[in-house]
């Protein structure tokens, strides 16, 4: 340490304040200069650049630092170790072994009585609260000298206990100034530049996290080979109103103090720093009034050990949703599709402010490979979903918002379209959500169930696919033609697959169908079997009816895509003997069938019956539910499709029918 040699002032100010403890010193009683036996009083100490703990042997000072308090610019803080070469408030601290004196403005001999002050060093601790109670007496005098660095102090405590701490010095100090940051970040005095910042959203976890890295350029979250330095984590919760969708939004300003901040809900990380019971100080986050991806920081918070210190000025970040860019379908419990995402599709149709998303897998196996969104048909299932512009970021609860969106379940395995607004998908359950982050990076997340069809998660955050026109026309699934009847399992497999050769037809007027009565249409759709058991048994050969009237004028026009819906309004039956696919032998409405046990209305089932200038256009399908029959059911849950074009034969069994030969011309 560069020595100061005192000037003629301080030489005479020593002597003055060493006359004055001889002078005390001879005026004791007689007894403690030996004179009635007792032990000679020890000459006063002398100290140079030292002090000395309890009697003990002088220590040398050997650093000195002093700060000037960051709330009250007169309060001076002054750290006196015997370790050498420490220049920082911090290096003191973790040295350990220093005396610490604060004094307001060092301006000479200090008023213990009026005047706030501290000495500590070890188990002596002096202010103006220990006086009374702990001190026997004290003198300090301090005085700094700025322009030269200079610090003169002179320290002479006695404590009641009979400890002592005496102290002088005159000579150099180091001021200590907390370093200024700007787009840096300091743990205590180690100073790092700020490269990037990413805010991280997991919805899931429902957090919002600032990652701060020194390295510029980075737009993810961490991992191994590129950790964040510092890392703010934000329950996205904590203000409803400034997070949305998991983001600090345009113009907000959010200010945390932990003095008072639930830790539960924020926490702050650097190294081994980490916030906890005892963390005091702030942090403000504040996003640009008219860009999202700008933010600034402050930070400045301390615990017991380290002060961590962060600076960052409306600066762009990036910005990232955690996702799992993956598709799981689910029919009855069972996993029938589980892929990962590589991209989704969007149609902005800006004629209806609107976008069309689709996510699926294309199947990298299918027999007929198809490109593009066309390729999403091959793979089992798809999902489409129709959102209006103006409601990008909502979170949509299908059980109450489900006529404010379009959404489309594609079933390629059963040529099944389940819609929450159609019969195939009423009583669906569960959210949909798409945000966009920035102009060409969006999340996407699905999350439903179909009570008589799938249940879907699928998840996508990352850029897309254009798409230039609507997606419904492709991604529909459409059986292809042949006259059928056709029994799937829920999880798309075939179970039954019989040609239908032709179809006979028979009307009957006032039918009986368990006491209703109605003019009825019989559609007998001849198979393979049907030889072998004949027209009248269902064993072999399915039969639909309908109601209707006979006209020489009109054909026959059915179209009811939720026959369960119809109530008393139409009657219909289906009929088929084979418990390999069908729970029950009958299906359909009538009043006394319409309750409880004895109801036999499936929850899905649709019909289509038209003439054209070719002939008949025949469709028909059902699903073996009756959620009605609670836990009485039978039912197999498989789905009964049927479809035929063509003439019409005239009917050739045992039953009544009134239509004329020239019906079937």
């Amino acid at each position: 340490m560069k020595k100061i040699f005192p000037s003629g002032l301080r030489i005479l100010t020593w002597v003055a304040l060493s006359a004055a403890l001889i002078t005390a010193s001879c005026n004791k009683d007689d007894a403690d200069n030996g004179g009635n036996g007792g032990e000679p009083t020890p000459p006063p100490v002398s100290l140079t650049d030292q002090f000395e703990y309890d009697g003990g042997d002088p220590i040398d000072i050997k650093s000195v630092v002093y700060e000037i308090d960051e709330n009250d610019s007169e309060v001076y803080h002054f750290y006196l170790s015997p370790s050498e070469g420490i220049s920082t408030v911090k290096g003191m601290e973790n040295a350990g072994d220093y005396l610490k004196i604060v004094v307001k403005k060092p301006h000479g001999e200090v008023d213990t009585a009026s005047e706030d002050f501290s000495v500590a060093y070890r188990d002596i601790s002096v202010n103006k609260l220990t006086l009374a109670t702990d001190v026997e007496k004290i003198q300090l005098s301090t005085r700094l000298l700025e322009l030269s660095n200079q610090f003169v102090l002179y320290l002479d405590v006695t404590m009641k206990s009979g400890k002592t701490l005496l102290a002088r010095y005159n000579n150099e100090c180091v001021q200590y100034k907390l370093p200024v940051l700007s787009n840096q970040y300091a743990l205590d005095d180690a100073v790092r530049k700020i490269g990037s910042i990413v805010e991280w959203v997991d919805l899931e976890a429902g957090t919002t996290t600032y990652y701060l890295y020194e390295a510029a350029g980075v737009t993810g979250a961490p991992a191994t080979e590129n950790p964040a330095a510092v890392t703010i984590e934000l329950e996205s919760a904590l203000d409803a109103e400034k997070i949305v969708n998991g983001r600090l939004t345009a113009g907000s300003t959010l200010e945390i103090d932990f003095s008072t901040a639930d830790l539960s809900k924020v926490s702050i990380q650097c190294g081994e720093f980490e916030t906890a019971e005892g963390t005091t100080g702030k942090l403000t986050l504040k996003k640009d009034r008219g860009d999202d991806a700008k933010l600034s920081v402050s930070l400045d918070i301390e615990n017991a050990d380290s002060r961590l210190r962060a600076d960052y000025d409306n600066n762009t970040i990036g910005v990232g949703y955690a996702s799992t860019n993956h598709m799981t379908v689910t029919v009855d419990g069972a996993t029938v599709k589980d892929v990962d995402l590589t991209t989704i599709y969007r149609f902005d149709n800006q004629y209806a402010a609107s976008y069309q998303f689709a996510l699926g897998v294309p199947d990298p196996d299918a027999a007929e490979p198809q490109e593009g969104l066309a390729g999403l048909t091959t793979g089992g299932y798809a999902v489409q979903l129709n959102i209006a512009s103006s409601d990008m970021g909502k979170t949509f609860d299908l059980a109450t918002d489900a006529d404010k969106i379009g959404l489309f379940v594609y079933d390629y395995g059963t040529y099944t379209t389940y819609d929450p607004k159609m019969a195939s998908g009423q009583g669906a359950t569960g959210t949909v959500r798409a945000i966009a982050v920035g102009m060409a990076t969006y999340y996407v997340r699905v999350d439903v169930q179909f009570p008589t069809g799938p249940s879907v998660k699928a998840e996508w955050y990352g850029t897309f696919t254009r798409y230039e026109a609507d997606m419904t026309s492709v991604l529909t699934p459409v059986m292809p033609y042949k006259p059928q009847f056709v029994a799937y399992a829920e999880d798309g497999s075939v179970v039954n697959d019989w040609e239908i050769l032709k179809v006979q037809v028979r009307h009957q007027a006032n039918y009986s169908s368990y006491g209703s009565k109605a003019n009825a249409y019989f559609f007998y759709f001849v198979t393979p079997q049907t030889a072998e058991n004949g027209i009248d048994s269902t064993n072999g050969t399915p039969v639909l009816c309908v109601q209707g009237d006979y006209s020489e004028t009109e054909s026959l026009n059915v179209d009811i895509d939720a026959l369960h819906a119809q109530g008393d309004k139409f009657i219909w039956e289906f009929k088929m003997n084979n418990r390999d696919y069908l729970g029950y032998t009958e299906y359909g409405f009538d009043p006394s069938w319409s309750t409880g046990s004895s109801c036999r209305c499936p929850d899905v089932a649709s019909v289509s019956i038209s003439k054209d200038g070719s002939g008949w256009n025949i469709e028909f399908s059902m699903k073996d539910q009756i959620s009605a029959k609670g836990q009485y059911s039978n039912c197999l849950k498989n789905t009964i499709y049927i479809q035929y074009k063509g003439k019409v034969t005239k009917y050739t069994g045992t039953q009544s029918n009134d239509l004329p030969d020239s019906f079937y011309n």
